[in-house]
This record gives C-alpha cells, sequence and structure tokens, in this order.
C-alpha cells in the first residue's frame, strides 16, 4: 500500500502559432528528429498512521527522461532513475528502520498528438518498472493514458485519464487489478517568459488486499532560462487519502524539474 500513496508520473502560450514550442505545456512534443531532455531532482515524504501502526517513508528521487520526434505529431520517450529510500516503521511495540539506496525504476513508450489546433488530444502508451518496494523483483505495468484540451487565449485547461495494468505481478505482491488515475488541470503561460500548471489528480487502487483513494494537489512553475531550456519548482500535496483498512495517508513532494530541447 506504501507505493501507492507514492504514485506520483504544463499548457497555452499567449502566442497561439507558437504553442507547440512552448516546453512547458503539457501537449509538447518535439518536432521530427529533435530530442528534448526533461531531469528531474525531487523529495517525498509519505506517513501512514492507523490504530495500531505508524510509517515514515522519506524518498529522494533522481531522474533523467528524453523525447524523440519521430514524426511532428509522434514522440518515442524513454526515462530511468533511482530512488533513495528510508522507512521508519512502528506497531507500538517494535520500531523498524530500513534504508535501500538502490531502487532503479526505468520506463519507455511513445506519444502520439492526434489534434494539436483549438481542440488538443494525446494519447500515451508504455511500460514501466521499478523496485522501490519489490524486495525480490520490480514492479511491472503496461500503461495507458488519454489527454484532452481546449484553447482559451492565454490558458487551457485539460483533463487526463490514465490506466496502469500491472503484469506479472500477482504471485509476489498481490497486486493484479489497474490503477486508475485521472486529473483535471488548467495550464497558462507566456511563451519564452514563465509558465504554470495546476491541477487535482485522483488516484484509485485496489490491490494490495486493500481498496485506497488519493486526492493530490498539484502544481509546476517554469521560467525560460533561454528559448529552449527551463527550469522549473514543481510539488504535490495529499489533500484527501484513506484506505478501506481505515490507514489515514499523508504526502507531500517538492523537487526541481529541468528542460531543454536541442
Amino acid at each position: 500500500m506504501l507505493r501507492k500513496s507514492l504514485i506520483i508520473f504544463g499548457g497555452l502560450a499567449f502566442s497561439t502559432f507558437a504553442m507547440a514550442d512552448d516546453i512547458t505545456n503539457p501537449f509538447f512534443l518535439p518536432k521530427k528528429m529533435q530530442l528534448a531532455s526533461v531531469s528531474s531532482a525531487g523529495f517525498d515524504r509519505t506517513q501512514q498512521k492507523n490504530s495500531t501502526l505508524s510509517l515514515m517513508a522519506y524518498n529522494t528521487l533522481l531522474q533523467e527522461e528524453l523525447q524523440f520526434g519521430l514524426s511532428d505529431k509522434l514522440t518515442l520517450w524513454g526515462y530511468f532513475g533511482n530512488t533513495f529510500n528510508k522507512v521508519k516503521l512502528s506497531d507500538g511495540a517494535d520500531f523498524l528502520s530500513h534504508q535501500k539506496d538502490k531502487n532503479l525504476n526505468w520506463g519507455a513508450g511513445v506519444s502520439w498528438n492526434i489534434l494539436d489546433k483549438t481542440f488538443k488530444l494525446q494519447a500515451s502508451f508504455g511500460y514501466h518498472q521499478d523496485d522501490l518496494y519489490a524486495f525480490n523483483g520490480d514492479y511491472k505495468f503496461a500503461t495507458a493514458k488519454i489527454k484532452g484540451g481546449y484553447q482559451l487565449e492565454s490558458m487551457l485547461p485539460y483533463i487526463e485519464i490514465a490506466e496502469e495494468l500491472p503484469i506479472g505481478q500477482k504471485k509476489d505482491y498481490d497486486i493484479d487489478k489497474p490503477i486508475y488515475t485521472a486529473k483535471v488541470g488548467l495550464y497558462q503561460g507566456e511563451l519564452e517568459s514563465w509558465g504554470l500548471d495546476t491541477g487535482l489528480r485522483v488516484v484509485h487502487d485496489e490491490n494490495d488486499n486493500t481498496e485506497s483513494t488519493f486526492y493530490n494537489a498539484e502544481g509546476e512553475l517554469s521560467y525560460y532560462l533561454t528559448p529552449k531550456a527551463t527550469v522549473g519548482l514543481y510539488g504535490s500535496y495529499t489533500l484527501s487519502a484513506k484506505a478501506k483498512n481505515q490507514t489515514d495517508i499523508y504526502d507531500k513532494s517538492i523537487g526541481l524539474r529541468f528542460k531543454w530541447m536541442f
């Protein structure tokens, strides 16, 4: 259940004709034969509490993602990273402190801008795995995501729906049900100046013999260093989350993100 609380994966400029070149835009894909880089460094703290147990997890994430334009609308992407994890667990009598510094995660897939005019529509398909809490192997998931938005002058409201389908996880981790995610977002910004992406993300997970729903507020503020490079501050905060077994879950994250287009 701890992994579920850590599920963590910008926009329209004032110049509508330049939207596709705005690397802070949530629908941005590099053009044909262009390469984009997204580098992230962040910190996450998660707390779980019920009548008999208290757990605190601290995580530091380093991740690099590369995106390559196969065409003006189709992009191949892949990422790799590592999470440095420390967990403190208490059940009222016993106390456990665990630290694991090698928690590799990686993923790959394709994204397609089906519509990129006034109406925006983007689909993504991929595969990802990580071993943050899988001490005997890796969590493996196939992913599908659809995102749609509508251009309104300097703002771009959008909706995103995603599904993660576990692959061969029933035997080792009792994970055999899809994880569903929905986000309502709003992007606004000014090309080559700044961009702000905010939203509410809902995650529903019925694995690990329980059922949990998370409501997370998210945001990222980006500033252009050059026309092809930005630095951004991102964060998220759990507004409400409770597992079916009456466990309360609190999560906070903050980090820096650098984006380059070559």
